[in-house]
């Protein structure tokens, strides 16, 4: 996103600009290199700079970047205040693109196949209620976070798919390696634990 006086507007903008991203060397900064790319722009020609999410808005309005990758409440933050969203990253690199996952450790997988069985049912039981009752979901946020009510009527819901989809994630592997994160790539199915039930 840019600030309101701002005149960028599409990924080709973003160009030679710096970016804030809460952590480099992350998926912000792999993610948003795969979409400017994407979307024919150079991803080698921006700087990012790392900032805490809190701090992002500020730190565009004042002009200490030129553009921030931040998720919500500080999306509706800045564009409440004029902002403009210059290029929505994950809609850029395909419907549902993944953004997060939980991990175990092998070793921890086979002491507690059971624990890890039952985390990933109530996750999976988590995800589906939330997407057939997004209402219900939006009201959950002012129980764990500190964001105002009338906020959280106003800022986008994320999607919350079960299923992972393969392609997608062997993509974000395949960026990871290209931008510089990881050294060599491996197989998608190395990260995935087929054992929980969906339902």
């Amino acid at each position: 996103m840019s600030a309101k006086d701002s005149d960028m507007r599409d990924a080709k903008d973003l160009e030679g600009k710096t970016i804030a991203l809460n952590a480099l060397r992350g998926v912000g900064e792999v993610t948003v290199k795969a979409a400017m790319e994407a979307e024919g722009a150079d991803p080698n020609s921006v700087k990012f700079t790392e900032i805490p999410f809190p701090d992002m808005p500020a730190a565009l309005e004042k002009g200490r970047v030129d553009a921030i990758w931040a998720p919500e409440p500080f999306l509706t933050q800045v564009l409440g205040a004029g902002g403009h969203e210059v290029l929505p990253v994950y809609q850029s690199l395909g419907p549902l693109f993944p953004n997060g996952a939980y991990a175990t450790t092998d070793e921890y997988l086979a002491k507690n196949e059971k624990v890890v069985e039952g985390f990933a049912r109530a996750i999976n039981k988590g995800l589906k209620y939330a997407t057939d009752n997004p209402e219900e979901a939006r009201k959950t946020i002012t129980t764990f976070t500190k964001i105002p009510p009338d906020v959280v009527q106003k800022i986008r819901l994320p999607l919350w798919p079960a299923e992972i989809d393969r392609e997608q994630l062997t993509d974000l592997i395949g960026y990871t390696q290209k931008y510089g994160v990881i050294e060599k790539t491996f197989p998608v199915e190395d990260m995935i634990w087929e054992g929980a039930s969906k339902d």
